[in-house]
């Protein structure tokens, strides 16, 4: 929106409507990033993705320290 600084007068106004569909698609995705577009549903779907990223990380590491040699850190040939 653009308004005209000393009357307040609307120059130019530029609506959703307006948007392509790659520009409403983007707008889709950072409300739905933001989390404000699905309300609770969203949330879960973040904690999820959270959690499951975090299991991976935790597994990677027990599978290293289990496969790691005696007295190494990183394994030597």
């Amino acid at each position: 929106m653009h308004i005209d600084q000393y009357s307040g007068e609307i120059l130019a106004d530029y609506l959703y409507d307006n948007y392509e569909p790659l520009g409403k698609l983007m707008s889709w995705g950072i409300t739905v990033h933001k989390g404000l577009e699905y309300g609770l549903a969203n949330q879960f779907i973040g904690l999820f993705v959270c959690l499951g990223i975090m299991g991976l990380i935790i597994e990677g590491l027990i599978l290293w320290w289990e496969r790691k040699s005696e007295g190494h850190f990183v394994h030597q040939n």
